[in-house]
């Protein structure tokens, strides 16, 4: 009987849930803290293809295309995977400074206002080449509708190293290969090549 008077004295003083330790020591502000589970090697792997996949918004099936690509050529196959992905059309459009994400310029060239050397081209993937001329054809309906997304302060653009862009006339001209080392700086490379090397 004494027992059980103290069991509910005991209650009453630290709470029904968890062991009397557990109870004393968050009271006198000692909590233990979850460690945070260190990723495997394979996941770490993953998590830099991923985390590429979702900048370039490609898909699996993509990605591991320009890989395969990449790892036949005699480039470095990094470099080369890169390059390859910032050659595509929407990347190339993004890469004028015109655009404030990827996935807006990916929307413009999906909708028919680029034109390659004078030619509609509405495929995003498509493979740009040095010299050739991009001509962006943003009529006023769309510029509307967009105005959120564009810099409409064209003084304020700045293209990419490798794309000439004359804002007065809405065009870009290729001019090299793109120089890969700024995305080096986000994305993992190695752990990609690695991950499809396994």
């Amino acid at each position: 009987m004494a027992n059980k008077i103290a069991a509910k004295k005991t209650r009453r003083l630290f709470g029904k849930k968890g062991s009397k330790s557990e109870r004393l020591k968050a009271e006198s502000g000692i909590v233990k803290r979850e460690s945070k589970k260190r990723l495997t090697d394979y996941g770490e792997r993953f998590k830099a293809k991923q985390d590429c996949k979702k900048i370039y918004g490609l898909t699996e099936k993509s990605f591991k295309k320009y890989f395969d690509f990449a790892q036949k050529s005699s480039a470095n196959t990094e470099d080369m995977f890169l390059i390859l992905i910032e050659k595509r059309l929407d990347n190339t459009v993004f890469a004028t400074g015109f655009f404030k994400t990827r996935a807006m310029a990916r929307q413009v060239v999906s909708h028919g206002h680029v034109l390659v050397n004078g030619r509609k081209l509405d495929i995003p993937s498509a493979q740009v080449k040095i010299g050739e001329v991009i001509t962006l054809k943003i009529t006023e309906k769309l510029q509307k509708k967009l105005e959120d997304e564009f810099k409409m302060d064209k003084k304020e653009i700045k293209s990419a190293d490798h794309v000439y862009f004359e804002p007065s006339k809405m065009e870009a001209k290729i001019l090299r290969d793109p120089d890969v080392t700024p995305m080096k700086e986000l994305v993992n490379t190695r752990l990609i090549v690695e991950y499809y090397s396994r």
